[in-house]
This record gives structure tokens, sequence and C-alpha cells, in this order.
């Protein structure tokens, strides 16, 4: 069995209330491995490079407003778009990502239900109020390449934490974002509170 003290732990101490994906991704690989091999396997998942990191930024419409704080950033098929470069959401606020394949003939198209954390939520809300649909909306960048455009849609409850982000995504990509999704958010957690501990108080 997995070391579920163990991962409870890290979890807790990345501030994360939803790491159970992340668990039952490990567990589906585990099947016979020894309980040393185990910790092995999970100390190597929560070590390694963030991918399949996800971030959300506004869309800077016609002519350079703010250089200094503007990126030029590509897309999957060599196109070039212009945002800002501060995000509005990124994996460190998205706790899991779920497909869900959207109701038409053609199958393997998906949009993606993010589970986000408080201040996750925060953002998202904050996204909602600032869209117009005379703008450009929002970018939704993979690993820094611009994927696609899309406006937000708003929360169906003030409670809620779960959104849909509607795509057209396709099977790789909505795989990519489910299997790391919970991981990046535990590991961009340990480092934020790791960075926070090593950057000294103000005095």
């Amino acid at each position: 069995m997995l070391n579920w003290k163990k991962i409870l732990t890290l979890g807790l101490a990345a501030g994360s209330v939803l790491f159970s994906a992340a668990c039952a991704s490990l567990q589906d690989e585990s099947g016979s491995m020894s309980s040393d091999l185990q910790d092995q396997k999970f100390n190597e998942f929560m070590t390694s490079p963030v991918e399949g990191a996800v971030s959300i930024h506004t869309i800077v419409s016609g002519k350079s407003k703010n250089p200094a704080g503007e990126l030029t950033v590509h897309g999957f098929y060599g196109e070039k778009i212009l945002v800002e470069k501060l995000p509005w959401l990124t994996s460190l606020e998205i706790q899991d990502i779920i497909p869900v394949e959207r109701p038409l003939k053609v199958r393997g198209i998906y949009d993606l239900k993010l589970q986000l954390s408080d201040k996750g939520r925060e953002q998202w809300d904050a996204m909602v109020k600032n869209d117009s649909p005379d703008n450009d909306g929002y970018a939704v960048l993979i690993d820094g390449v611009f994927y696609m455009a899309f406006h937000p849609r708003r929360f169906y409850k003030a409670s809620a934490r779960e959104i849909v982000l509607d795509g057209p995504f396709d099977q790789v990509v909505s795989t990519k974002l489910n299997k790391n999704a919970p991981f990046n958010y535990l590991k961009l957690k340990k480092a934020a509170k790791a960075e926070k501990q090593n950057t000294p108080s103000a005095k």
C-alpha cells in the first residue's frame, strides 16, 4: 500500500485540500511495489519539473500599451500573441483539472472543469468582473505556450470553487493537464512556502 501518512503530511505542508487525484495516479502504478519503491516513486514525482503548467493572462488588444509589463508568446501553431506578463491565475491555485467531454458527434473534444483554491476563486471572480465583450478576452498558456483565448464563465453559486473553462481542448492536452494538475499544485505550494520561509522579514 501507499505511504498515506507521508502523502498526507506533504499535502498539508503544501496547504493542499485536494490531492486525492495525485495519490490515485500513484496508486494505479503501485501494484506490488515495495514501500521503499513507492516512497522513491512519490519523491520522484514531487521533485520532477512542473509539466503541464497553466497560466491565464489578459490579451493585449491592438498596439502595445506597456512594453515592460507585456510579453509576446508563441502559439502551438506558430502564431504570436501579446499578453500581460502578470497572470490572473496559475497552477499554483488550480487544485485539479477534470476533462468534460462535449456532447458533440466528434469525440475527444473537451472542456475543462477547474477545482480552484480560495485565492484562485477570488482571482477568477476578478477576471469575470474585468472582462468585456469588447476586448479579446484571456489567453490560456500551457507551459508558456499560447493554446487558446476565452471569456470566463461566472460561478453558478457564491460558494462554488469549481468552474468550467470552455475549450475546445483535445484529448492529448486534456489528459496531460488532468494527470499533472494535482502534483503541480502540491509542488508549487511547497515551493512558494519554502520561498516565503527563506525571504527575510522586512523590519
